[in-house]
């Protein structure tokens, strides 16, 4: 956890090291030397020595103080126990939730700089305890901000932070994915280079932080022209607006899903036609045969007999099957509007029309089957 830090952690010692003007080192929670000053710089990447009082902090998880090395009792299993360099030193675990990470280390080298330490004992301890806390706050905002990215990554929605500017300061796999660009090429770009927006729009979010939901948006030509439905929301720090996030969803993906809703849940196999007659049973093997092509099927019956029953299990024995199931009454549709519910529309086709305009049943039952149901109500021009 410490490696993954170690520019900042090496900083820190550098700061403390100049401050009191003692040698600094840290140490991972595998005993390795992740930065140091002074004696302790050719050491970074090396393991303290073995059976250091290093030790004994970790399993007692509290700092301690050695005014005598290689005379006390917590020195006495250290390798260096004969040989020890060091005239006094302080070590500080690294705390993060209750669990040791690592261990700040003070030593002092030579007998004035022992002095000092015994003198401003309580000072140091408390200095090098505050010490270890900001390290670990920093771990701690590591971690935090790692389970924050999965979980944004685990989003299936595009995400796409910018800055008062417009400037894109940070972005989600999907989005990269969605829109089938790298990160390099993202990366500080207007948010007006990657979508067509309206940048009234995206002003009136940065000025006065009110959300923006359910626009439709699309990408630059450069990257398909593709066609997104999106929101934008404000991002508030200390109430003011320092930005705005775009969360957005392919066309392609909210017409699956809404496909999906509309479907009613097609999963229904022939197993489920009660009845065992010799016309029930060559009804299912002429529909199961017929389930393999992609031959148009018509049903014919009385009301009540079961057609969509029918139409499903053949939806689900076919290769159409993870596809949507769509089902239309037109026999319920005035015959002026069929059209429109069939092909679907774009905004401003007719008065009255939904802004942002409304995709047809053939278009949502793309991949799938279209049910129409009560075909033979519909005048015959239509059929």
């Amino acid at each position: 956890m410490l490696k993954e830090v170690q520019a900042y952690v090496q900083r820190i010692a550098e700061v403390i090291s100049e401050v009191i003007g003692l040698d600094v080192t840290i140490v991972d929670k595998n005993s390795i030397r992740i930065a140091g000053t002074g004696s302790f710089a050719k050491q970074i990447g090396k393991r303290s020595p073995i059976g250091s009082a290093i030790n004994i902090v970790r399993e007692r998880g509290e700092r301690i103080s050695i005014f005598e090395p290689g005379k006390e009792d917590t020195c006495k299993k250290c390798k260096m126990f004969n040989n020890c360099k060091s005239s006094a030193r302080m070590i500080s675990p690294i705390l993060v939730s209750g669990k040791v990470e690592g261990f700040l280390v003070m030593d002092a080298l030579d007998q004035e700089q022992r002095k000092r330490l015994i003198l401003a004992e309580a000072n140091y301890l408390n200095f090098i305890s505050q010490m270890s806390d900001l390290i670990a706050n920093k771990l701690a905002l590591n971690v935090t901000i790692s389970k924050l990215s999965a979980i944004i990554n685990a989003v299936h929605e595009g995400i796409v932070a910018i800055d008062e500017t417009g400037t894109i300061t940070s972005w989600n796999e999907y989005a990269t994915m969605a829109l089938n660009a790298p990160d390099e090429y993202l990366e500080g770009k207007k948010v007006w280079e990657i979508f067509k927006l309206n940048l009234s729009s995206i002003n009136h979010v940065l000025e006065y932080g009110q959300d923006i939901v359910h626009i439709e948006i699309k990408s630059v030509d450069a990257l398909g022209a593709s066609t997104y439905i999106g929101d934008v929301h404000p991002i508030f720090s200390q109430e003011k607006i320092i930005g705005a996030l775009l969360v957005f969803r392919e066309m392609k993906e909210v017409h699956k899903l809404y496909s999906r809703y509309l479907s009613g849940g097609s999963d229904f196999a022939f197993d489920g036609l009660i009845g065992d007659s010799s016309t029930m049973k060559a009804l299912k093997e002429k529909a199961l045969r017929v389930a393999k092509s992609n031959s148009t099927v018509l049903i014919r019956g009385e009301s009540g007999t079961g057609k969509e029953l029918l139409a499903r299990a053949i939806h689900s024995a076919s290769a159409r099957k993870k596809g949507p199931f769509i089902v239309i009454n037109c026999g319920a549709i005035p015959e002026t509007l069929l059209e429109s519910e069939l092909f679907g529309y774009e905004e401003g086709a007719f008065t009255g029309a939904k802004k942002g305009g409304r995709p047809g049943k053939f278009e949502l039952a793309n991949g799938g089957t279209l049910f129409l149901d009560e075909i033979g109500d519909m005048p015959l021009h239509l059929q």
